[in-house]
């Protein structure tokens, strides 16, 4: 089997695994080996699971007042973006009529990133430093 087949198939033996906590580096992992595939719609797999991550980002801010102890949330830090920036720059390598709809990606992804540093910053966040954006993101 190919990288994205594998990971996926040991992405859901450690989601099976009791006691294993999916965190985001192995998120940021999927996102970019989907990235580097030359697969039909591997793209779309790597916005998913960057889709995915920022899903239980939200759900666990929305149940704030719950004083109830859970594992650890992943959370989209400037890695996870920058993952998915470049998995667009590998996608329109090999799929150039895609070069608007990758550029328009990234910029939006960017912005998105800018947004969430400068207003965690302003707030004082302690974790604001980890959606600073860097040489790897541009």
């Amino acid at each position: 089997p190919d990288a994205p087949t594998q990971a996926e198939r040991l992405l859901h033996e450690m989601e099976k695994k009791n006691g294993w906590v999916v965190d985001r580096v192995v998120y940021t992992a999927m996102i970019s080996v989907w990235g580097r595939s030359k697969r039909p719609k591997s793209i779309a797999k790597a916005e998913a699971y960057f889709q995915y991550l920022q899903s239980l980002q939200r759900s666990s801010t929305e149940g704030e007042e719950s004083e109830e102890e859970t594992a650890p949330v992943p959370v989209a830090t400037v890695v996870e973006y920058t993952a998915l920036i470049q998995a667009w720059a590998w996608h329109v390598a090999d799929n150039i009529n895609e070069s608007k709809r990758a550029v328009d990606r990234v910029e939006e992804l960017l912005e998105e990133l800018m947004e969430k540093y400068f207003t965690s910053k302003f707030e004082g966040h302690p974790d604001a430093e980890k959606m600073r954006p860097n040489r790897q993101t541009f």
